[in-house]
């Protein structure tokens, strides 16, 4: 079918999951709540590139995702009730605003996060400068570099479900905090070892 079809086969399947997740079997869905599904779903598939991802697949507004359906219907895989028309599709949003409003700023504007290799590169340096400062043996080195990594590891990991807030999120930052502390005590504690004489 998508052979024959100007959308290429992604965009039958993306038309396709909204098309399952439907409410319940039986259950009519309006063309405008059915377009407004989708633009949802592209957004949490595909985030702030939601719009670019759907264009590549030749969706440029939600006329086109009527055409897929007809085609759906047209193929016998979905029924459509007689009062259903394409037209129906027409105008329910603006792709150019509608994706554009819920995400604010363009993507240039905002702040650039912390990659996990970035803070694990930043934490081997200071964790060997520590050592050789405090003029620690090779295993304070090891120490040294173990904690920093285990505060650095926990302090992300915490941050990241205080962020979230995702089932289990506070027993997430928990767990993380503890051994974002554990692992500075123990980094703080080697280094003093070390430069006790």
């Amino acid at each position: 079918m998508a052979a024959n079809s100007p959308y290429p086969v992604e965009a039958f399947y993306f038309v396709a999951q909204g098309l399952r997740a439907s409410p319940a079997p039986g259950v009519h869905v309006t063309a405008a709540v059915f377009c407004w599904y989708l633009h949802d779903l592209a957004l949490s598939e595909y985030g702030a590139n939601a719009a670019d991802q759907l264009k590549q697949w030749g969706l440029h507004s939600c006329r086109d995702f009527g055409v897929i359906v007809y085609e759906l219907v047209a193929a016998g895989f979905v029924r459509a009730r007689d009062e259903d028309s394409i037209e129906q599709f027409d105008g329910v949003f603006d792709f150019a605003t509608a994706f554009r409003e819920f995400h604010g700023r363009p993507q240039t504007q905002q702040r650039p996060r912390w990659r996990l290799s970035t803070m694990f590169a930043g934490t081997t340096l200071v964790a060997i400068a520590a050592a050789g400062v405090s003029k620690a043996e090779p295993n304070g080195w090891i120490a040294t570099l173990f904690f920093s990594w285990l505060a650095v590891t926990g302090a992300y990991c915490g941050f990241a479900n205080l962020r979230q807030r995702s089932q289990g999120w506070l027993l997430g930052t928990l767990i993380g905090f503890f051994f974002a502390l554990a692992g500075a005590a123990g980094f703080v504690a080697v280094v003093i070892n070390a430069r006790m004489p």
